[in-house]
């Protein structure tokens, strides 16, 4: 995957702008396998890494996500 972390932030369906908030990291550390490695900073998050099937999703379409929010 580059050993980059992933930007958190998104694009919604509608084309807004979105970071990953606690509830979002949450839903994605509190499971059986996180999905997300969490790198932190003096106790702040400042990436997050996917990790496991996430990770495996993630590969295939990296680069147009990254398009996305990547300004032109």
């Amino acid at each position: 995957m580059g050993g980059q972390p992933v930007p958190y932030i998104f694009r919604t369906v509608d084309g807004v702008l979105r970071s990953l908030d606690a509830g979002c990291l949450g839903f994605l550390l509190n499971r059986w396998k996180p999905e997300v490695e969490v790198l932190e900073d003096n106790g702040f998050v400042t990436a997050v890494s996917p990790v496991g099937e996430l990770a495996k999703r993630y590969e295939l379409i990296r680069d147009r996500l990254v398009a996305a929010i990547t300004p032109s």
